[in-house]
């Protein structure tokens, strides 16, 4: 017997998860609007001829329709595109919408094939060739319809296809609107509301926050003394300093999750066991760590970049816009202070941190406490931090005494901010952590034959580092 409760609710949830109305997906069926309405409002179920073409559409499989938890289906590009069809596009775009149909969940396959039915989009292949012939530099270029190749053809492309397509489709959609509801006025404490007419921003009615180059602008400062990225002031430097570190780290830290030993892997691992549908990462600066995740989330997330510094997330922006291809993952970029977040209190089911509570330096335990402030119940923080294995420890001694002989005012603050493992357990523990997990990942390396503290920049380079996974209860 089927429950028409559990069907109602099941088909609400794919056919919204999918972006179709009642109408549409009507459309597809060649049945009425009306009778998808009784089906959602548990008054009718369809008839059985229907419910193939109607998971086909969905994506899942039958069982899972009508109430099963698990589903195994799997859809090939021929299921996808008879789905396709119930849109008005012709057979070479549904070769298009086929290549991708690997890549891009059904969500936007179809605002895909809904763009494509009005003429929106069109996509071309662009030769360019460059001659240097009688010493003479020349150069030639020919535009070509892919609609002009059939499906085989284009596969060999569908992964660049795809980067463009979700480019066009979210360039007027930012993803700040999928978590305004958890989000506060830093300010004030009120509601936030998003809007869009010559001027995109958030508003709490009495203050307003511009989005600029796609990036939520809390109008913050870098912290004094640690202006760290002062040197990066073009987008070229950006990427001639970070890109080829973020590239080795995927290829090098990165395999699949149960064969890494990696502290970055096993951070990853971590995540991906809750599959949090909103992380909120502190002090993702130059996006090593947001790089990774986006690369290796394989389930809907909504991912949150914070950084004080406006500039460096608009650098982010724009070099995941130009080489992340996962649909899985819409990324919300803020500039906002770590210690004060615009999110309210037990908002966060995961936040996130691969060294960014060391670079808040002094106000590093306001920032956790602050974190603690937006998990909600059963939530967990997720990071890594510098620290010291025993503070007794010989060659530790050395380096505590080579930064207490440092006359910069800066380093006696850094000294204060060293912790041990079991100081490390009673932060946690004080912070209001119900339970918590510390990993150490790294040791301290030796001390250097020195009587000057050996660095200028990064200095916290020589300490050892841990996983934490925090719980609030």
């Amino acid at each position: 017997m089927i429950d028409k409760y559990i069907f109602s609710k099941r088909l609400t949830e794919l056919r919204n998860k999918c972006g179709l109305s009642q109408s549409k997906l009507a459309d597809m069926l060649y049945i009425s609007g009306q009778a998808v309405s009784k089906w959602e409002n548990a008054s009718s179920l369809p008839d059985i001829e229907l419910l193939l073409p109607l998971s086909q559409i969905l994506g899942v499989s039958i069982d899972y329709l009508l109430g099963s938890e698990k589903d195994e289906f799997k859809n090939d590009s021929d299921t996808i595109c008879e789905a396709i069809r119930g849109y008005d596009v012709s057979d070479k775009d549904i070769n298009i919408l086929s290549a991708m149909s690997s890549i891009m969940p059904r969500e936007y396959l179809y605002k895909t094939a809904k763009y494509m039915e009005k003429d929106l989009l069109e996509y071309k292949l662009t030769l360019e060739l460059t001659s240097n012939l009688g010493g003479e530099r020349n150069s030639y270029r020919q535009d070509i319809s892919l609609n002009a190749y059939d499906k085989n053809s284009i596969l060999p492309f569908s992964k660049h296809i795809s980067a463009l397509t979700l480019q066009a489709i979210n360039k007027n959609c930012n993803p700040v609107q999928e978590i305004i509801g958890l989000m506060k006025c830093p300010i004030c404490g009120g509601d936030f509301e998003y809007f869009k007419t010559s001027e995109e921003f958030i508003s709490c009615k009495e203050h307003k926050f511009y989005i600029n180059d796609g990036v939520v602008d809390f109008k913050t400062l870098e912290i004094h003394g640690y202006t760290w990225s002062s040197w990066i002031r073009r987008y070229d430097d950006y990427k001639k300093n970070n890109v080829p570190k973020i590239d080795e780290s995927i290829k090098d830290h990165i395999r699949p999750f149960s064969e890494s030993k990696s502290w970055l892997a096993d951070m990853l691992y971590t995540l991906k066991q809750s599959k949090p549908s909103v992380i909120l990462d502190i002090g993702s600066g130059m996006g090593f760590f947001a790089a990774q995740l986006i690369q290796y989330i394989d389930w809907e997330c909504v991912l949150v970049l914070t950084d004080l510094s406006h500039r460096i997330l608009k650098y982010d922006k724009r070099y995941f816009d130009e080489t992340s291809i996962n649909p899985n993952v819409k990324v919300v970029y803020l500039a906002c202070d770590v210690c004060n977040l615009p999110f309210k209190d037990n908002s966060l089911e995961c936040i996130t941190s691969c060294g960014g509570y060391d670079c808040v330096m002094t106000d590093f335990t306001n920032s956790m406490s602050e974190s603690h402030r937006a998990l909600s119940e059963n939530g967990k923080i997720v990071f890594s931090i510098g620290l010291i294995g025993n503070r007794e420890d010989e060659n530790v001694q050395k380096w505590l005494d080579l930064i207490k002989a440092d006359t910069d005012p800066d380093m006696l603050q850094f000294y204060s901010q060293i912790y041990d493992i079991k100081e490390w357990h009673e932060i946690i523990k004080n912070l209001g952590f119900a339970k918590h997990t510390l990993i150490q990942t790294e040791t301290e390396i030796p001390v250097p034959d020195t009587d000057v503290f050996p660095y200028d920049c990064m200095i916290g380079r020589w300490m050892g580092s841990a996983n934490i996974v925090a719980e609030k209860l």
